[in-house]
């Protein structure tokens, strides 16, 4: 099979799909390995099974006639908290990746999958010391934000980071080229977080004027410069509490990354002509498209402010290297616009944009 194998006693599984050709599978390729398997074609046997008998795992599908996957996780978890349970599907998506683990999820496997890796998440799943859980809690959020989109296995891989680091109160520096997401992964991560029913404010650097990034970030005090007519709070300081959006970080000059570092190991900001620093909360998601190891090599970024912001780091791939999701959001595109004049899109369009390489992104 191409697992290491690791001694285990014989573990009871229990395996809840609607697809036969899975269950048979698992069954046969876990009894393989030693176990006893149970299968269930929906979630209520696969409850009754659970109410007769103690199983070690549960590997679970979120499509099931009936009740959902996701249902019955919720179900099995108020009287069963400590039993691992695997979710499998074939339509993931961002929302359905964060509830899952937010739920209790050991781990999040998407179909097709590599039975070896089943194989090797089952022996990981059974072992005395489990992961922690890796999300607490969703807030009830606005749905304002724009949709992250992919059936491709890396942008399955960003929905996973994502989740994992939503609720983890650490800097994230998304990276990718223009167009890929960066803006959407940010939204998606301050709604999945425990801060999300405070402020995102996102701050694009290119788009201030040089001379006023200062100010604009950091605020001024009246009288601090030719025009500074009344005292202004700066975008770091709305963010508060909540989580402030720093896109294209590599275009912030030198004299004011030393400032931002200092914000970030203080907690505190001062505003320029100020001489009393104000205290903030928020936390910190930057995004570049620029190589920013190659700028701190060339003195043109500082390898500390580096350091404090690659804290959890997320890489897009642009659209040409995952070319499964041009379709997907193709046709996300025509369903959201009101201006189309078709409803759907043909077999030879398909075919077309498919054959076609992709230079641009979203």
């Amino acid at each position: 099979m191409g697992v290491t194998p690791i001694v285990l006693s014989m573990s009871h599984i229990l395996i809840i799909d609607d697809e036969a050709t899975i269950c048979w599978t698992l069954e046969r390729a876990l009894k393989g390995e030693g176990h006893q398997v149970t299968t269930a074609g929906d979630a209520l046997l696969g409850l009754k099974h659970l109410q007769r008998q103690k199983y070690d795992l549960v590997i679970l599908d979120v499509r099931l006639p009936g009740m959902d996957g996701l249902t019955c996780m919720e179900q099995i978890k108020q009287t069963l908290p400590d039993l691992p349970i695997i979710i499998m599907t074939a339509f993931g998506d961002l929302a359905t990746t964060v509830k899952a683990l937010h739920q209790g999820a050991y781990e999040y496997l998407i179909k097709p999958f590599d039975l070896d890796d089943m194989l090797g998440l089952v022996q990981r799943a059974l072992k005395p010391t489990k992961i922690s859980k890796v999300i607490k809690r969703i807030g009830t959020v606005s749905e304002n934000y724009a949709t992250l989109l992919g059936k491709s296995p890396a942008m399955q891989g960003i929905f996973r980071q994502i989740a994992l680091v939503a609720d983890k109160n650490v800097p994230v520096l998304i990276t990718g080229e223009s167009g890929t997401g960066k803006e959407l992964v940010a939204q998606a991560i301050h709604k999945y977080s425990s801060r999300c029913n405070e402020p995102f404010v996102p701050i694009c650097v290119p788009a201030l004027q040089e001379n006023l990034i200062e100010s604009e970030l950091f605020g001024h005090m009246k009288g601090s410069f030719t025009g500074a007519i009344q005292d202004r709070t700066g975008l770091l300081l709305e963010a508060a509490t909540g989580t402030a959006f720093l896109d294209e970080i590599g275009d912030v000059p030198l004299p004011i990354q030393v400032k931002l570092l200092r914000t970030l190991e203080t907690k505190s900001i001062i505003p320029v002509g100020g001489n009393q620093s104000m205290p903030t909360d928020f936390r910190l998601i930057a995004a570049t498209n620029q190589p920013l190891e190659e700028m701190i090599l060339s003195g043109m970024f500082r390898e500390e402010l580096y350091y404090r912001l690659n804290v959890f780091r997320i890489d897009l791939l642009p659209l040409r290297e995952r070319p499964e999701d041009i379709l997907l959001l193709a046709e996300h595109f025509l369903m959201h616009n009101p201006y189309a004049m078709i409803s759907h899109i043909s077999e030879e369009f398909e075919q077309e944009i498919m054959s076609r390489p992709w230079f641009g992104n979203v």
